[in-house]
């Protein structure tokens, strides 16, 4: 009796098929790239936001205790 084995060997990639997945992968790490630029930008920006928030508090802060202080 012949027995028939399957083929389990790995699929074979095409070259047009390699090269599409590199292009793939390549624009996929454009974007992850992309999208740590704009983390970073938009993480600076709210820092410089908090910063001028912590600045008006403390403004306000010294001048309604400095109207406290002249007896208003």
């Amino acid at each position: 009796m012949k027995q028939e084995f399957s083929d389990t060997r790995p699929q074979m990639w095409s070259a047009d098929e390699i090269r599409d997945l590199i292009l793939y992968a390549q624009d996929l790490q454009k974007q992850v790239d992309e999208k740590s630029a704009q983390i970073i930008m938009m993480d600076a920006k709210l820092k410089n936001e908090e910063a001028k928030v912590k600045k008006l508090i403390l403004t306000i802060n010294y001048l309604t205790n400095a109207g406290k202080t002249n007896g208003s």
